[in-house]
């Protein structure tokens, strides 16, 4: 049926490959002048032009001024991905997941979108990442999608970045760290909105989404006891304020975090205090919240500044 297609589309044209120019197709493809952008495609795609076959493909996908076609457009883009045009093997993994494409087929969707994913394009990276973790189309492997996840977040793919937040926050694939996930929260919230909700439910400012002033090595006191409390007043200042080191749906998850946190900032968490409060969100479900003290404003704030020196998120907290 596919051959057939192909023959049909040819059939169109009279010129041939070398009298066409893949230039002027796609300037009439651009201006909406779409039948000037197959006479000029088609015999450059026959004749192995991966560019000019991905620009058939797209038109046959959309119905750009044909009738949808998407047999078609699959034959297209996998010529155009057979000859290494990444973009076309994206678009075709995506055709075979389509209820009206010519599957659906989990793996050979998986199939393109690893050729795509391989060549480096960022979305087909986080694509494959999601089939891997859900074991969706190929063995379900944990590794594999935070693999996949990373490659495409150091590209600066957003949902990528995320769900290898999400990996990291959780433990999945990897030792549970949350400053990890924190960090590819960050990356991911100016184009992934739930990035930014998650960074609000574990309480970290809208500020910090962009980076911090760099300050002198000095301003950021290593030890909680470097800053000593003044002179005056004569009486110490009251213990009410708390450093807040994470934030989680569930206390027992709480629990947990605290316990990886001090044993990786034993000096300094190490002999700590904490409690894990309870807090409502907007929506009514509960929040848990790491909390460390009760401290003074001097140490609350002195230990804040300590664990921030070695990448730890936190911030201060009244009672």
């Amino acid at each position: 049926m596919w051959i057939g297609l192909i023959v049909a589309v040819l059939g169109l044209i009279a010129l041939p490959a070398e009298a066409a120019d893949f230039e002027t197709g796609r300037r009439a493809y651009e201006a909406g002048d779409y039948a000037i952008a197959l006479e000029e495609w088609a015999p450059l795609a026959n004749a192995g032009h991966a560019d000019a076959a991905f620009g058939l493909g797209l038109i046959f996908d959309n119905g750009s001024g044909v009738k949808r076609d998407t047999e078609a457009a699959a034959v297209w883009y996998q010529r155009a991905a057979e000859a290494g045009h990444a973009s076309a093997a994206y678009n075709l993994a995506n055709l075979w997941r389509a209820a009206d494409g010519p599957g659906p087929d989990a793996a050979e969707s998986v199939r393109w979108w690893r050729v795509a994913a391989e060549a480096g394009l960022a979305l087909a990276q986080r694509n494959l990442g999601v089939a891997y973790q859900k074991g969706d189309g190929v063995p379900q492997d944990d590794r594999e999608a935070i693999a996949w996840y990373r490659r495409a977040a150091e590209q600066g793919e957003p949902t990528g970045a995320y769900f290898l937040g999400v990996a990291y926050e959780n433990g999945v694939g990897t030792p549970a760290d949350l400053t990890e996930a924190m960090r590819w929260y960050q990356m991911a919230a100016p184009g992934e909105p739930r990035a930014r909700h998650r960074l609000a439910e574990l309480g970290v400012a809208e500020a910090l989404l962009e980076p911090a002033p760099a300050e002198p090595a000095a301003a950021l006191t290593p030890e909680p006891e470097v800053a000593a409390a003044p002179a005056e007043p004569a009486v110490p200042a009251p213990a009410g304020r708390y450093v807040q080191l994470a934030a989680f749906l569930s206390a027992a998850r709480a629990e947990e975090a605290w316990t990886t946190l001090r044993d990786r900032y034993a000096d300094l968490l190490g002999a700590s205090e904490h409690r894990i409060e309870q807090a409502a969100k907007d929506d009514g479900s509960a929040v848990y919240r790491v909390h460390v003290g009760s401290l003074d404003d001097a140490r609350a704030d002195a230990l804040c500044a300590a664990l921030a020196a070695r990448g730890a998120e936190c911030f201060v907290v009244s009672r």
